[in-house]
């Protein structure tokens, strides 16, 4: 009856959409909320996947890298991933060089002892997590 009421009134459409506003907020705040904290899961496997391939041969310089993050599905551009380079090497997980290739330098970032350290130390938690995720 009441819904009735408010229909007929002119006030009806006033109060539905703030009801829709409210609404849209919330769904808004949770979505948000939801990509801030896939943000951070995809963050974590991007700074292992570093580690992992600063660990290999020559280890990797930026440009390889961004290919490499692609190939799995991760588009990362120069203004995510050098930060994250920089932020892990000012904590000595990675260290950089400076090398000649086809007459254009390039940093290469490889893996320090302390980053070997983090590495083996995530590796038997990412088992356990996966295996207890996916299973």
């Amino acid at each position: 009856m009441l819904c009735d009421r408010l229909r007929s009134s002119a006030m009806c459409g006033t109060l539905i959409s703030h009801y829709d506003i409210i609404n849209l907020y919330l769904s808004s705040f949770w979505i948000v909320h939801h990509l801030d904290i896939l943000k951070e899961f995809v963050l974590g496997f991007i700074k292992i996947h570093l580690l992992h391939h600063a660990g290999e041969g020559r280890g990797f310089c930026g440009v390889e890298m961004m290919k490499e993050l692609k190939r799995h599905g991760y588009t990362i551009g120069p203004g995510t991933l050098y930060p994250i380079l920089h932020k892990m090497e000012r904590g000595g997980y990675l260290n950089r060089e400076r090398i000649a290739e086809n007459g254009r330098m390039r940093i290469y970032y490889r893996i320090t002892p302390k980053g070997m350290r983090a590495l083996a130390g995530i590796k038997p938690k990412i088992r356990e997590v996966v295996s207890e995720v996916l299973t």
